[in-house]
């Protein structure tokens, strides 16, 4: 099964082509290149306090002034270019990120938007200048461009991973318009930050891309990956070398201390197969596909839920069968043998007992309970409840390649937008 016979099981409301975009059309070709133009504040304290406020309060005080205020405005000369091109970027139609890379991780590309974060840093020390110098109509601009940078990442054509550090942009823009908001602002300025705002809100169902570009892009890729393995045996395997955590993820200190080749790993993989064995269905391709296209579209249907669909109260009910379904069928496999579960806590082995045992005071008892290791005899019991699942070893690929759920998150994110203009329509007195 190719991707593109993949692509037929996906629902039409999940389903992401790549069209390649051209240079003008691209926001991402102007940051990049302000990225290159960029100098950086090399006081990192001073940078801190910029952007994040007073370090023990959380607030953000009066701009610096005197000496640190000399060296800013060196600071926001030295970027003059790199301001230009990002107002250049958010004139575009569109935002496209480069594609991940064969041999890829989802989780690498978020390491080439650094440099935007920094963008989008220097852009909001440039606005709270303003804000010093009193010149609020164009400050009020200079967030709003902040805003729609964070705007565009949050709805461009990425991953998750861009979704979320979008949400930071944009989090930097509220914070300047909250800071805003405690001066006089003349009424055009009001009526220009809560139009924005309104727009931003409005526009909020555009966040559904990522979720498309990672399923179209990554997730179906990675199961035709998989289901090009001849045997089960070799299809475990991919599973685990490509999307299980197979080193600790402790600090280096840490990491030394976890025992190295203790027999966990052996242990995972030996385990997951002994389940599977005899099992008379244990994947379904198509199903699988279905599966996570089924729940990547639920997803997506409630993020534009505010599109009418005279069909919405039946797929609401069907979407929330099959998540329970779903969680019901994943829950027939032990948690230490899941995607998610930490290497560090992994096995039968003392190290992972220890580490286990370390966390009993602080995790409710069902979940420290569930994060033990099963026993020989309970592996024989889940084995026989998994014959019972169809598409048992379907159910664990989609649990381990599910894109991560953003609906919380852009609940918040909405919430903030709506907040915010309450606070900027609350100027107009």
């Amino acid at each position: 099964m190719v991707c593109d016979e993949m692509l037929q099981q996906v629902p039409r409301i999940a389903r992401y082509r790549r069209e390649l975009l051209g240079h003008d059309k691209n926001a991402l070709s102007f940051w990049a290149a302000a990225a290159e133009s960029l100098v950086e504040l090399r006081d990192e304290c001073l940078y801190e306090e910029l952007v994040c406020g007073n370090t023990e309060t959380g607030e953000l005080a009066a701009f610096p002034l005197g000496a640190n205020r000399q060296r800013v405005n060196r600071f926001l000369e030295d970027n003059k270019r790199a301001l230009y091109l990002l107002h250049r970027g958010i004139r575009c139609d569109r935002l496209q990120f480069p594609e991940l890379e064969e041999e890829g991780d989802v989780a690498e590309s978020a390491e080439s938007l650094l440099p935007l974060v920094h963008l989008a840093n220097t852009w909001f020390i440039h606005a709270r200048s303003l804000i010093a110098d009193g010149e609020l109509a164009r400050a009020a601009e200079e967030l709003i461009g902040v805003g729609q940078m964070g705007q565009m990442i949050c709805c461009g054509e990425g991953f998750v991973v861009h979704y979320l550090v979008g949400c930071s942009v944009m989090g930097t823009s509220l914070s300047g318009i909250s800071l805003l908001c405690r001066e006089r602002l003349p009424v055009g300025v009001v009526a220009d930050l809560s139009a924005a705002l309104e727009a931003w809100r409005k526009a909020s169902g555009g966040v559904a891309t990522c979720l498309r570009v990672e399923l179209c892009c990554h997730v179906l890729g990675e199961l035709a990956r998989l289901f090009e393995k001849s045997t089960l045996e070799e299809m475990v395997d991919e599973l685990i070398d490509r999307h299980y955590p197979n080193e600790p993820m402790l600090p280096a200190e840490e990491s030394e201390k976890v025992a190295e080749n203790d027999g966990r790993l052996a242990w995972r993989r030996e385990s997951i197969l002994r389940l599977l064995e005899g099992h008379p269905a244990p994947l379904d391709k198509t199903a699988t596909v279905r599966l996570v296209g089924d729940i990547v579209a639920d997803w997506i249907r409630e993020l534009q839920s505010g599109i009418f669909d005279w069909m919405a109260p039946w797929r609401q009910i069907a979407a929330s069968v099959r998540r329970s379904r779903f969680r019901l069928g994943t829950m027939k496999w032990p948690e230490q043998l899941t995607a998610g579960f930490p290497y560090e806590y992994l096995g039968p082995g003392a190290d992972a007992r220890q580490r286990i045992a370390e966390l009993k005071e602080e995790l409710p008892l069902s979940h420290w309970t569930r994060m033990q290791p099963p026993s020989g005899a309970e592996l024989e019991i889940a084995r026989e409840r998994l014959r019972l699942v169809p598409n048992a070893f379907g159910l664990l690929a989609v649990h381990a390649l599910l894109p991560t759920d953003i609906r919380r998150s852009e609940q918040i994110r909405r919430e903030r937008l709506r907040t915010a203009k309450s606070d900027v329509d609350a100027c107009r007195g």
